[in-house]
């Protein structure tokens, strides 16, 4: 049986479509197996209802386990007058009854999280509606310093997302460092 030349003609773009279709999906999966082996951490400050206190939580987003090495605090002021606020690494967590500091390093397997309860004067100048500038670093060395506000209630253990523009966090960071980098050293 013979096939016209139209139908061969057909079948030239039938095949020519299978293949272009096989390396899209390729790729596609090429890509989301490269996101799965990334290692990302979701950072969220968290104010504490009924408690005047903030956390840090820290979710290891990705599918490889993560150590988290250390976390640096800086308090940036909301009139940007004042100067940036270093805070020295014993005033960053509550340790009070019930509230035991940070073991660092801590090691994060997939899917795990870990909640850091600020200390009383962190979260005071929190309430001030100051900044805070979050640095956590990896065992590799890798830095997050992304993160999302949100709200977390204990009574009924409901977490809430706040949508805020980080772009303005990220952009006083930068400022602040090219500030620092080129003041005169004292």
């Amino acid at each position: 049986m013979d096939i016209p030349q139209n139908g061969k003609d057909l079948f030239d773009y039938i095949t020519i479509g299978v293949a272009g279709y096989a390396a899209i999906l390729a790729t596609f999966n090429f890509l989301r197996d490269l996101a799965k082996e990334r290692k990302s951490l979701k950072i969220i400050l968290e104010s504490i209802r009924w408690r005047e206190r903030h956390q840090i939580l820290i979710t290891n987003s990705g599918h490889r386990p993560i150590t988290v090495n250390t976390i640096n605090l800086m308090i940036i002021p909301k009139n940007k007058r004042g100067g940036y606020m270093n805070i020295p690494s014993g005033v960053f967590w509550a340790n009070e009854e019930g509230c035991e500091p940070p073991k660092l390093p801590s090691s994060l397997k997939d899917g795990d999280s870990a909640n850091f309860i600020l200390s009383e004067y962190i979260s005071g100048e929190l309430h001030k509606k100051n900044h805070l500038s979050i640095c956590v670093y990896d065992g590799e060395g890798c830095t997050y310093t992304k993160y999302r506000e949100g709200e977390y209630d204990e009574r009924y253990e409901y977490h809430e997302i706040k949508k805020k523009n980080q772009i303005r966090m990220t952009l006083n960071t930068i400022i602040y460092r090219i500030k620092k980098f080129f003041s005169p050293k004292r």
